[in-house]
């Protein structure tokens, strides 16, 4: 069974791909992003970012795409942080001063339902910016769309949900956050 499954999925991406031969291929741009927390024990507020779009036909409708970006978010701890582990106890810095910095780099799908329409999903690392942010892994999910600006260049808004493991240094848990995101991308 699962031998038929894989060789079904492979199938139809071997379609989509030889399909995405006339269509154009590639699509690059630029976004601002504002994080918005939820669920999160680890202090930090709304976070503004920067995140770079690559994205590559892999159909009409299906899009394999690379997203770095480069994020912050304030803390809204008030003091110094002390957690405990299995071989040492931390004292990390807290206060309204401490900024979160972090860079997370994500490769997913972009699947197009409807000619402006778009959901996309994917996962990536997380790498710290400065002393605070720890490494990590992430996963997102979303939803967005499209507008003409000309025949080539659009104007990209989204919403997503995205969960982060292991985001700073205060003790292995998760992180999520909300994500608006408004900018520009170009068909090439």
């Amino acid at each position: 069974m699962k031998k038929r499954s894989l060789t079904i999925i492979l199938l139809v991406l071997t379609i989509a791909f030889a399909r995405a031969q006339s269509e154009k291929k590639f699509a690059v741009g630029l976004s601002t992003d504002m994080a918005l927390p939820y669920n999160n024990d680890y202090g930090y507020v709304d976070g503004l970012g920067l995140t770079a779009k690559i994205e590559y036909a892999l159909s009409p409708k299906l899009r394999l795409a690379f997203m770095p970006a480069y994020f912050t978010a304030p803390s809204n701890n008030r003091s110094d942080y002390t957690y405990a582990n299995q071989a040492e106890t931390v004292v990390k810095p807290g206060g309204p001063n401490v900024i979160y910095k972090y860079i997370p780099l994500k490769v997913g799908l972009r699947y197009y339902y409807a000619q402006n329409i778009y959901v996309e999903a994917g996962a990536g690392k997380i790498f710290s910016a400065n002393s605070i942010t720890e490494n990590g892994f992430l996963s997102t999910v979303g939803v967005g769309g499209i507008t003409t600006i000309n025949e080539n260049n659009f104007f990209d808004f989204g919403f997503n949900l995205t969960r982060g493991y292991r985001n700073n240094d205060f003790y292995v848990g998760a992180a999520s956050q909300y994500g608006l995101t408004a900018g520009y991308i170009h068909f090439f």
